[in-house]
């Protein structure tokens, strides 16, 4: 059984489609896989490869190179996107804007390592905002820890994937007041060295499936937009947005490479030490 894990949301949702179809497709019913859905990000998911506790992880770009630097037996074997992310940079709807001195900022992340909290990092060192310390960071584990933690006037500051924060923001619980995107592809597709070796040719056909089912989707509008309003609580509009920006084709490369470049981007941008 192999197991690739990823989060549930609207990128990987030609993964989950393709894990759901399993039953219907008989040309790869000898191949057992699974796709587990971890809602905490990248930071559970690096967790969860360390622990053995899935072998494929689905991680953001950032992230797979930050357990790169931590752990050179983890390679990057697959891309999910041509585009960068574009993480929406929210804040308290009372607020009017971002302070210029963070010395008291409050800012919600899913855990320490995660996505969320290298990007603050970085958009924070980029627009020149001050200095970061230990306690500007609260925990709040995923989209939904964020809304409770605006809720209770917890945090200031969140940053997410903008179009799976949209809902939220409709609601008036967070209000996204511009947008980061870092110069690299949003996902790379991370397992260690060994697993990899062994099974190339089963994650050649499961990337391959992946890819099927995603642009088979994207060919459909009518099916795209009913699947992300049902799973995903998107707009139509939201929708065309996202797809406007952005490229999504799963396919089996070798981003190890890739991986180290990030690397040094991101030390030089101070989101990692």
């Amino acid at each position: 059984m192999i197991r690739i894990m990823g989060v549930p949301e609207h990128f990987n949702l030609g993964w989950m489609l393709a894990d759901e179809a399993q039953d219907d497709e008989s040309t790869d019913s000898n191949l057992e896989w699974c796709f587990i859905s971890e809602s905490r990000g990248s930071g559970a998911m690096t967790q969860a490869l360390l622990q053995n506790e899935c072998d494929v992880a689905l991680l953001l770009t950032e992230a797979a190179a930050r357990l790169r630097a931590r752990d050179d037996s983890f390679i990057g074997i697959g891309r999910m996107t041509e585009s960068g992310l574009n993480w929406g940079v929210h804040i308290a709807p009372e607020m009017e804007a971002i302070p210029q001195d963070t010395k008291d900022l409050r800012i919600g992340i899913s855990r320490f390592g995660s996505g969320s909290h290298l990007m603050a990092k970085m958009m924070v060192h980029q627009e020149g905002l001050g200095r970061l310390r230990e306690d500007n960071w609260r925990v709040v584990n995923n989209i939904d820890g964020a809304e409770a933690a605006f809720q209770k006037n917890e945090i200031d500051l969140f940053m997410w994937e903008e179009m799976m924060t949209r809902p939220l923001c409709r609601a008036g619980v967070m209000r996204q007041v511009e947008t980061f995107t870092p110069p690299w592809h949003a996902f790379t597709a991370v397992c260690s060295r060994e697993f990899f070796s062994r099974h190339e040719k089963d994650l050649s056909r499961l990337f391959g499936s992946a890819c099927h089912h995603t642009q088979r989707l994207h060919g459909n509008d009518n099916e795209l937009f009913t699947q992300c309003e049902k799973r995903f609580n998107l707009l139509p509009d939201d929708v065309e947005h996202w797809r406007a920006k952005n490229t999504v084709r799963p396919r089996l490369e070798d981003c190890t490479e890739n991986l180290d470049q990030v690397q040094g981007l991101l030390r030089s941008f101070g989101a990692l030490s």
